[in-house]
């Protein structure tokens, strides 16, 4: 398990590779943009500019004990394009039927790969240790969704989405997200069934057979979800999710959703 500096430490590199990344990309589709035309100074040094930084990347991570199995991993992409005989960085090059421009694709192609593989690392020691009760259910309540989402109209097939989204969250240890995420789930799902109030909502889904009339605890849940969703969105903001609570809300937001394929 991280400890605190060194999980400030990882989630830094992970904000620097994903930047990376990000301007990798970029450059990538201004290269093909531009594949008939001339790349000017200030492109190649950008180019330049990526290459030193994912050295400085590849720096960073070698010298991390727990991280030294990516830098074997990693490759470092040919650069020598970018500079003349003489060794100095060209002022332009043609891009269209040259050379340069499938070495300057698969340069900064390859950059982009091993940053992917960085990030994927990086967020899989990022996440908090779940016991394995947690998993357990995290599990299933996975199956439940994938369940669901086959069941679920095209026109609210999105929420599942949402609630991916808001697993994920909990696996990262983000549960103010997580708890967020499912409780605007719940709260739309409440919109959509027919009561001013929630005891009428209630009512209205007894009465469908959605919900027993002798099941005390599901109409108790129900309510107890409610209130509660609302309270993290909007009633009590200071409000901060404890683990279960926070589980018990994507739960909840699974169960609501199910409730809307029986209303059509």
């Amino acid at each position: 398990m991280l400890n605190e500096d060194e999980q400030i430490r990882f989630r830094a590199i992970l904000k620097f590779t994903e930047e990376l990344m990000k301007h990798a990309n970029l450059l990538v589709e201004q290269i093909w943009v531009v594949r008939k035309k001339y790349l000017k100074f200030e492109d190649i040094h950008r180019i330049k500019t990526i290459f030193e930084e994912y050295d400085r990347l590849c720096s960073w991570i070698s010298e991390i004990e727990s991280l030294k199995n990516i830098k074997r991993m990693l490759s470092s992409p040919p650069r020598n394009f970018l500079y003349d005989s003489e060794g100095r960085l060209k002022s332009s090059f043609l891009i269209y039927d040259h050379k340069e421009h499938d070495e300057a694709l698969s340069s900064l192609e390859m950059i982009i790969r091993n940053c992917s593989v960085i990030v994927t690392v990086l967020n899989d020691l990022l996440k908090p240790e779940i016991p394995p009760k947690l998993i357990d259910e995290l599990n299933s309540l996975k199956r439940a969704l994938d369940e669901l989402e086959n069941k679920l109209s095209d026109e609210y097939s999105y929420v599942t989405e949402d609630i991916r989204e808001a697993i994920t969250e909990y696996e990262h240890g983000h549960h103010l997200a997580s708890a967020l995420i499912a409780s605007r789930i719940i709260c739309f799902a409440l919109d959509q069934i027919p009561g001013d109030n929630d005891n009428e909502k209630l009512n209205t889904l007894i009465e469908k057979g959605i919900i027993k009339k002798d099941r005390k605890d599901e109409q108790q849940a129900f309510l107890r979800a409610s209130r509660l969703s609302r309270n993290f969105l909007s009633h009590r903001p200071s409000l901060r999710p404890r683990t279960e609570e926070a589980l018990s809300l994507i739960s909840s937001a699974i169960t609501f959703c199910r409730y809307l394929t029986f209303l059509g």
